[in-house]
C-alpha cells in the first residue's frame, strides 16, 4: 500500500502544551472580518443588548440595563491558523470585554478586559471564529480595527517575523538571511522576568523611555528606546528577581539607537558588547555569549553565568567599547524588547510575559514506523540526520525506539554529548559500541548510521565511517523520535531525516554526510 503526504506534518505527531516563538517567514490571508474599521456604520456587524452606535469611525457599545455588545461571526477552516488583531480605545464600564471564541460569543480562545491592543493567534477547532465586544454592568465601551486573517507560513520572498505559534503547532525556523534551519525541538523552559518587554517596570538608573518607538522583532511596534539622560553615570535598567542560585541565561534582543553598545550583566558579573557585530569587551571570568542576528537590524544577545541567589539582571547603555558611565545627552540609547532570565546554560527561544513568569512547554515530534516502509525484519536499516544546537549537555537529536521509555528501549540513537557525537544500536538494553564518532561543528551536523546484526557503522559529517561487528539484533521500533529520547531535547533544529530501509555500504554512508 502507498501512503501519500501532502506534508512533514501530515507524516509528523507533534505536541506542545504551550505557545513558541521562532523567527519564520510570515504573511496573512485576505481580511475575513466585514466592516471591522467601523468607516461610516455599522454593517454585517449584530447587536447583542443593549446599544450601538458609529462614531468618527469606531464603534460604541453602550450597556442600557442588558449587556451592550457587538458580534460578528467569521467563517475559517478547523485545523488552520488564524491571528485576531483590534483595540479597545476606550472604556468608561468598569467591566469592557473583547471576546474571541470558537463558539458565538464564547472566549475560549481569548479575553481582553481592559484598554489596549487586541492580539492573539488561535488554531480554528470550530468552523467559525466569534469576536465580541461587550460592555458589562454599566457605561461603554470603544472598539476599533477588529481583524481576523488567516496565518500562512513559508512563503516566498515573506518578511521574516519572530512570531508566537500556538500550542500544537510546529516551529520551522529560519536564520535572519532566510536559510530555512528545520524543525526546533527544546526542552521546557521558564522566563523568570515577569516583563519581558514592559522595562517601565524594570528598576530606572539614569534612563528615559520611549515606549511602542519603533517596529519590535514580532512585527508590532512595540520596541522600546533606553535613553541615557543628561546625568552622569551608569545609564540602565535593572531587573530583580527571587530566584536560586544556579546557572542562568539572560538575553534580550538589542538595535543601535544612537549608541552601538550596551552591557548585560547579571549580578556583579558582565560583558560589554557591540551590537552591530556581536564583538566583546571587558567580559567576567565565567561568562559565555551568544549572539543572533534576527534580522531588520536586531539582535538577540545573551549572557550565561554562574549566579547567586536573587542576582540582578541588568541592561547598561554603554558608550563606547568598554564606558559605561558617562554623560547622555537625553536623546541617543538603544532599542530593546524581549527581555528573557532563564534557569539554564544557552539561551532558548523567546518566552514573552506581561506580569508573571511564563513557561513554555516541551516539544514533542515523532513519526510512528506504521506510517511508512519501516523494515521490521531483523530490523535492518539506515538513518541520516542533519542537525544543529546550542546546548552542550548529553542530548538526543534522534532515536527510533518502542516507546516504553526506560534507559535502553531504543534500538537506534544519534546523540552528543559535550562536543562529541555518538550513535548507540541498542537491544533488550544492551548498547552497540558506535560511540565517539568526532567533535560536531558549531553549525548543522550530519551523521548517518546503519544498523544491522553484528554489522553496523555510523560516520559524522563526512568523516571516517565507524564499525562493529558485534551487535545483537536491535529492538523492533514503533517510534521514530525527532530531537528527543526520553527526558533527553536536541535543544535546536532537524533539518533533514531520510530513512533507507536497507543497511547502505560504508562507502554510501559517508557521501550522505559530505
Amino acid at each position: 500500500m502507498t501512503r501519500q503526504y501532502d506534508n512533514y506534518a501530515d507524516l509528523i505527531t507533534f505536541s506542545r502544551s504551550s505557545s513558541g516563538t521562532a523567527l519564520r517567514p510570515v504573511s496573512y490571508g485576505s481580511e475575513l472580518v466585514e466592516n471591522g474599521t467601523f468607516d461610516s456604520n455599522l454593517d454585517s456587524w449584530n447587536l447583542i443588548g443593549g446599544t450601538a452606535s458609529q462614531v468618527d469611525g469606531e464603534a460604541v457599545i453602550t450597556y442600557d440595563g442588558g449587556n451592550g455588545g457587538l458580534a460578528q461571526y467569521v467563517s475559517v477552516t478547523v485545523g488552520k491558523v488564524y491571528r485576531v488583531t483590534g483595540e479597545i480605545t476606550s472604556a468608561t464600564s468598569p467591566s469592557p470585554r473583547f471576546k474571541i471564541g470558537s463558539t458565538n460569543l464564547g472566549n475560549d480562545y481569548a479575553q481582553y478586559t481592559a484598554t489596549g491592543r487586541i492580539d492573539t493567534v488561535v488554531v480554528a477547532t470550530t468552523s467559525t471564529i466569534s469576536v465580541f465586544g461587550q460592555a458589562l454592568t454599566s457605561g461603554s465601551i470603544i472598539i476599533d480595527n477588529i481583524s481576523v486573517k488567516e496565518v500562512i507560513f513559508d512563503q516566498p520572498n515573506t518578511p521574516l517575523t519572530l512570531f508566537n505559534h500556538p500550542a500544537g503547532i510546529p516551529r520551522i525556523e529560519y536564520d535572519a538571511d532566510g536559510n530555512r534551519l528545520g524543525l526546533l525541538i527544546e526542552e521546557s523552559r521558564t522566563n523568570l522576568a515577569t516583563y519581558s518587554e514592559d522595562f517601565e517596570q524594570w528598576v530606572d538608573v539614569n534612563t528615559d523611555l520611549t515606549e511602542n518607538a519603533i517596529e519590535a522583532p514580532d512585527g508590532t511596534t512595540t520596541a522600546t528606546k533606553l535613553i541615557a539622560d543628561t546625568a552622569t553615570g551608569q545609564h540602565r535598567r535593572d531587573y530583580l528577581s527571587t530566584y536560586s542560585a544556579g546557572t542562568y541565561t539572560f538575553s534580550i534582543f538589542a538595535k543601535v539607537g544612537g549608541y552601538n553598545y550596551l552591557e548585560l550583566r547579571l549580578g556583579g558579573d558582565g560583558v560589554y558588547v557591540d551590537i552591530r557585530d556581536g564583538s566583546l569587551g571587558g567580559a567576567s571570568a565565567g561568562i559565555t555569549t551568544s549572539y543572533e542576528d534576527v534580522g531588520n537590524g536586531w539582535k538577540r544577545i545573551a549572557i550565561t553565568h554562574s549566579a547567586g541567589a536573587n542576582d540582578t539582571a541588568r541592561i547598561n547603555v554603554v558608550e563606547t567599547s568598554e564606558q559605561r558611565n558617562f554623560t547622555g545627552d537625553g536623546t541617543s540609547g538603544i532599542y530593546i524588547w524581549g527581555a528573557q532570565l532563564e534557569a539554564g546554560a544557552f539561551p532558548t527561544s523567546y518566552i514573552p510575559t506581561n506580569g508573571a513568569t511564563a513557561t513554555r512547554s516541551a516539544d514533542f515530534a515523532s513519526i510512528p514506523v506504521a506510517d511508512f516502509g519501516y523494515n521490521q525484519t531483523n530490523v535492518v536499516g539506515t538513518f541520516l540526520v542533519e542537525w544543529d544546537t546550542l546546548d552542550n549537555g548529553v542530548c538526543k537529536a534522534f532515536s527510533a525506539t518502542d516507546n516504553s521509555g526506560g534507559g535502553g528501549n531504543r534500538a537506534f540513537a544519534i546523540s552528543y554529548s559535550g562536543t562529541l557525537a555518538r550513535v548507540d544500536v541498542y537491544s533488550n538494553h544492551t548498547g552497540g559500541a558506535l560511540y565517539g564518532l568526532g567533535d560536531i561543528s558549531s553549525g548543522s551536523n550530519k551523521v548517518a548510521g546503519a544498523m544491522k546484526e553484528n554489522d553496523s557503522a555510523a560516520v559524522l559529517n563526512g568523516g571516517t565511517v565507524k564499525t562493529d561487528t558485534t551487535t545483537l539484533t536491535p529492538i523492533t521500533a514503533t517510534h521514530l523520535h525527532l530531537g528527543r529520547y526520553n527526558v533527553e531535547y536536541l535543544n535546536g533544529h532537524i533539518k533533514k531525516l531520510m530513512y533507507i530501509p536497507r543497511r547502505v555500504t560504508n562507502a554510501q554512508l559517508q557521501s550522505l554526510t559530505e
